[in-house]
């Protein structure tokens, strides 16, 4: 997968997840995630989908995407101590979410409006 913003072109390696059992794992009980990796949760629709740190262990960033791939939402370093306490939602509906290694979206300059390109090859 690729992500191309007007900062340039970031290319990760990607875990797609489009069912439902998928989306609830998420990166759940894994150990890490590389620099170049992320996750691609894909949902059936537009709305403010949640997304929990249940099992983490590691910090993640993580963007709200909505259907014409446009980021509506970010959380930086959302960290694993915050299950149960917290489930972040976005303020404006999203279809896509994208979880990547804690501080990417700093280093990537995304941000909220910014237009991507995900190419799934």
């Amino acid at each position: 997968m690729y992500i191309k913003s007007k900062t340039g072109v970031q290319t990760f390696t990607a875990s797609i997840a489009e069912t439902y059992e998928a989306r609830a794992q998420g990166l759940s009980e894994t150990k890490y995630l590389a620099p170049d990796s992320a996750l691609l949760m894909i949902f059936p629709h537009d709305d403010n989908w949640g997304i929990w740190m249940k099992d983490m262990n590691y910090p993640i960033d993580v963007v709200w995407l909505n259907s014409s791939y446009e980021v509506v939402h970010i959380e930086q370093s959302m960290h694993p101590n915050s299950y149960p306490r917290s489930i972040y939602k976005p303020k404006n509906t999203a279809r896509y979410v994208i979880e990547f290694p804690a501080a990417t979206t700093s280093r990537s300059y995304l941000k909220i409006g910014s237009k991507v390109k995900i190419d799934i090859r």
